[in-house]
Order: structure tokens, then C-alpha cells, then sequence
């Protein structure tokens, strides 16, 4: 049997193929009826639609008609992507087909930018920088800024990130000197985008009934990763959970870089100090803590070493400390940053309250389910403690969704094929076991009355921050949040009244080998 020998044409290209399961619905209906409904398109020598159609012909050696298309190329595009409409795709591939689309659009917006300044006469250097969207910063553009920080020694290029980036001292540990000039030049320049982006996109998008902003993550695939792309396009593979094989892929590029660098995190790499929280909270800089952990006193009556309130406070004083420790928090937070506080079923109203006094944004009340529970006897036992998980900013945070995922049901009890391969994010009922008496988890010292697990800190670890971070525990204890930071690649400071606690902090750091500094 004869094959075709016309090759798609390039425009054709731009959708995809069909799936096999519509293709075979289409071969059948072919079949049955004897005859092609449609005839394929022909363009230039090439085929512009009918892809599909003259596979089923070339398999089954029914004729297929043909006709000619009259026309300009923009008449052939437009001819193509009226097409679209009629393709069944999931959102991935529309999205990426969408972005096949893209250069079309930005195309014609450029042409109307051009016309635009034609009529409007010749532009000036700012002018013409703010119809592309470039903002000119001591008489030099992006590109201008860039060629001269690629050019800079590293020092000058430390000092020029703490100017416009910021950091605590060592932070530029895990970054390249590329990974700087790309920050320091989003920072004065905000993010790049061709002109027009937005419209374009939109116009897109809309195209295949898919938003501009999901044709933009398409985008970034694209532009990460061509192969991992065409998967997306031809339906093997989702956007999301092509971010997420990104995502990872930068993770550990950036755990390398840091390698590289001869900077591991190590023990030295978190500030323990000694003394009243409130206190020590004030002396620190503003700003500058990716999130803040903190398991405060629950104030019933637990016994601490060297607590003056006993554990023991008139409910209104605790509340008032409780409400200055909290903004101290909130201003201590970078714009991003994201507050955990762990709380009793006693205090959790409260609390709530407390975080929106002092402006912090509340995202979810996790319950930590504490599996391995004490016993009650004159009540239920209590098997859950709360997290309140708030953050500064309402919109504008950290949220690592890849490094956190876990097993479906979908996957590990009904075999669902439209499970997530990788995981799910997790519910905000934390599954986590209480650290017994009898664990090999447990603090072996004498008058340690609580103790959290490391896993469950981890988590909030890895998904509310980034390597190199800082993470801030006010209430330090046997410090679980400072060895779940160091463990992933944090930094972390450390605040306990208790020198006994403190020294077990440090002891317990000097644990930590270099080989685990970054199993995130």
C-alpha cells in the first residue's frame, strides 16, 4: 500500500496529533461509512490539514479527496488555528499548542506598535524604552546593566547583590555568579517580558479556551526544557507536572552549585542565642527570615528548665505576651516569609485572632494528628496539636509543592491511572507520630517535657522556603527547627532562655553530618 508522500507543512505542525483513542474513533467512522467526510488541504506541495485523515487513509487504502488552499501564509495560519476549536485536548496541550501560537500574535502586537509610532513620528530613547517595557536605571538599559555586571569581579558583584538584593552575612554561598546578575537585574529592572506579553498571550490562550497564565507556565516549559515540552504538546505529559521535574532539576542544580562553592551548611550556620525571646526577637533584623517556626509554651503548666512563668500565666498576660512575640514575628519576616505556630486546642481561637491583629495573612489551620497518642482516662485522649500557617504577604510567598508531595489514595489503594505520578501535596491533616519516651528520636536528657518530631518541621522547612534561607525558632527547646533546617539546606537562628536547652542544641548540631547538609 502506497503512502503519501506530502509532508506536513509547518503550520500544521503547530497543533497536535490526535490521541490514539480519537484516532481509532475516526478510523472506524471512516471505515464504516466508506468514505472521507472532509477532504485533507494541500499547500505549497505540503499538508496543511488533514494529518490524521491521510494516516487512516494510508492504512486502510481508502481514497482520500484533496483540494487546494488559495491564499497568503497569514491566510494558511489563521486557516490552521481556526482548527483548533475542533481538536479534543486536555488544558496542557492547548496551553502548549497556545504557545506554538505565540510568535503569530506578538508578531501582528509588534506590527500595531510600529504602525503606532509611524503615525505618531520618530521616538524618543525613553519613549522607545517604555513602549518595550524596559525602565532605564542611571542612563543604562537592561541589556546595558547586564554586559557591564558580566563583566564585574565577584567582589563588586557581592557588594552590588547586598545593595539592591540584601542578604545576612553568607548568604551568597549557593549562587553562581550568573544567578546574581539575573537577581540584581530583576531587582532594579523587574521581570523581562517581550512587549505586549500579557495581550498576546491572552489572545492566545483564548484561542483554545485556556488562560494567558497557564499559557505562560506552558511557556516556561518550553523554554526550560524543549523535549519535556513536545511531551506536554503530543499529551504525554501535564504543565504542572513538568514544573514540577523543573522545579527539581533546579533544586539540585542549585544543591550542586553550593557544593561547588566549598560552603556546605554546617552546624556554624546556626545562631543560638541565649536568652528571653521577646527580647532577643528585638535585636534582630527586619525583614530578613524566610519563615518563622516557633512552638511557644502552651502555658499549661508544663514544667521548662529556667521558666519563670511556670508555664503557668493569667490568661490575659499570656495573651499579651503572646501577641508582642507574634508582631515581632510578622516585621521580622521577609516580604514572602511565611509564620508556623504551633498551639494547643486551648489557645487556637485566640491565636487565629492574634494573627490577624497584627496583619498576617492566615493560609490554613493544619492539624498535626499526633499518631501514637497518650491515653486518656477521664477524657479522649489528646492526639492533635495546630499549625497555624499564615503569611505576610496575601499573595506573595513560597509555597514548594514539589518538595513536600506523598502517595495518593488514587495511587496506593485504586490503582487510578490519573493519579500524579510523583505525589500529591498533602492535606492540611499532618500525619505524624508524637516522639515517645522510647523512640530513638527522643532527647535522652532529663526534664525535656515536649519534644516535635524532625519530620514534621522538615516539611514546613522545604515548602515555605529555599536553599540558603533563614529560618527564625523563638522558642528553641531541644532544637528540632534548627536541625530540620540545617538538614535542608537552611540557616537558621535559634532563640532559648534555657542554657541547659541551648548546650543540648549545639550538641545535637555537632550530629549533623555534611553528608545530610542538603537531603532536601
Amino acid at each position: 500500500m502506497s503512502k503519501s508522500v506530502l509532508k506536513p507543512h509547518p503550520f500544521a505542525e503547530l497543533l497536535p496529533m490526535m490521541s490514539e483513542a480519537d484516532y481509532a474513533a475516526l478510523k472506524a467512522d471512516v471505515i464504516a461509512n466508506g468514505r472521507f467526510n472532509d477532504p485533507a488541504v494541500n499547500y505549497k506541495g505540503m499538508r496543511l490539514d488533514g494529518r490524521n485523515r491521510q494516516r487512516v487513509s494510508d492504512e486502510t487504502g481508502i481514497k482520500l479527496p484533496t483540494i487546494e488552499f488559495k491564499g497568503t501564509e497569514a491566510d494558511a495560519l489563521r486557516y490552521v488555528y481556526s482548527k483548533a476549536v475542533h481538536r479534543n485536548m486536555g488544558d496542557s496541550q492547548k496551553a502548549a499548542a497556545a504557545v506554538n501560537f505565540l510568535p503569530h500574535f506578538e508578531a501582528e502586537a509588534k506590527q500595531r506598535q510600529d504602525e503606532a509610532r509611524r503615525r505618531g513620528g520618530k521616538s524618543s530613547t525613553t519613549d522607545e524604552a517604555a513602549a518595550t517595557g524596559i525602565k532605564l536605571v542611571s542612563g543604562k538599559t537592561r541589556a546595558q546593566w547586564r554586559a557591564k555586571l558580566n563583566q564585574t569581579g565577584r567582589k563588586e558583584l557581592e557588594r552590588r547583590y547586598a545593595l539592591h538584593v540584601g542578604w545576612l552575612s553568607g548568604d551568597m554561598w549557593g549562587l553562581v555568579n550568573g544567578d546574581m546578575v539575573d537577581r540584581i537585574i530583576e531587582r532594579m529592572f523587574g521581570p523581562e517580558q517581550p512587549a505586549d506579553t500579557g495581550k498576546s498571550r491572552d489572545a492566545a490562550g483564548g484561542l483554545f479556551g485556556v488562560s494567558g497564565r497557564y499559557v505562560a507556565e506552558a511557556r516556561k516549559v518550553r523554554d526550560a526544557d524543549p523535549e519535556l515540552f513536545r511531551a506536554v504538546f503530543e499529551g504525554r505529559e501535564t504543565v504542572n507536572r513538568a514544573k514540577l521535574q523543573l522545579h527539581r532539576r533546579s533544586r539540585a542544580s542549585a544543591a550542586k552549585a553550593a557544593a561547588r562553592s566549598g560552603r556546605l551548611v554546617s552546624p556554624d550556620d546556626c545562631t543560638i542565642l541565649v536568652g528571653d525571646a521577646l527580647r532577643e526577637m528585638e535585636k534582630l533584623p527586619r525583614g530578613k527570615f524566610r519563615l518563622v517556626f516557633a512552638d511557644p509554651p502552651y502555658n499549661l503548666g508544663f514544667t521548662y528548665d529556667a521558666d519563670p512563668t511556670k508555664d503557668a500565666l493569667p490568661p490575659i498576660k499570656y495573651c499579651h505576651l503572646t501577641h508582642a512575640w507574634i508582631k515581632e514575628a510578622a516585621e521580622l519576616l521577609t516580604p514572602d516569609g511565611a509564620l508556623c505556630w504551633m498551639i494547643p486546642e486551648e489557645w487556637v481561637i485566640d491565636a487565629g485572632g492574634t494573627i490577624r491583629e497584627v496583619g498576617l495573612h492566615m493560609r490554613r489551620l493544619i492539624v498535626w494528628h499526633e499518631s501514637f497518642g497518650q491515653n486518656g482516662k477521664s477524657n479522649f485522649g489528646r492526639t492533635c496539636r495546630f499549625i497555624w500557617y499564615a503569611t505576610k504577604s496575601k499573595t506573595d510567598f513560597v509555597f514548594d509543592a514539589g518538595s513536600i508531595l506523598v502517595e495518593s489514595k488514587r495511587s496506593s489503594v485504586y490503582n487510578d491511572p490519573r493519579a500524579m505520578p510523583d505525589g500529591k501535596v498533602p492535606d492540611a491533616l499532618w500525619d505524624f507520630s508524637r516522639v515517645a519516651g522510647t523512640f530513638a528520636e527522643r532527647i535522652p536528657d532529663e526534664g525535656i517535657p515536649t519534644q516535635l518530631p524532625v519530620d514534621l518541621v522538615t516539611r514546613a522547612v522545604r515548602c515555605f522556603t529555599e536553599i540558603g534561607d533563614v529560618v527564625l525558632d523563638p522558642f528553641g527547646g531541644t532544637g528540632t527547627t534548627a536541625r530540620a533546617a540545617l538538614r535542608c539546606g537552611r540557616k537558621c537562628v535559634t532563640i532559648e532562655r534555657s542554657r541547659k536547652y541551648a548546650a543540648i542544641i549545639r550538641r545535637e548540631l555537632l550530629a549533623i553530618s555534611k553528608g545530610d547538609s542538603h537531603a532536601a
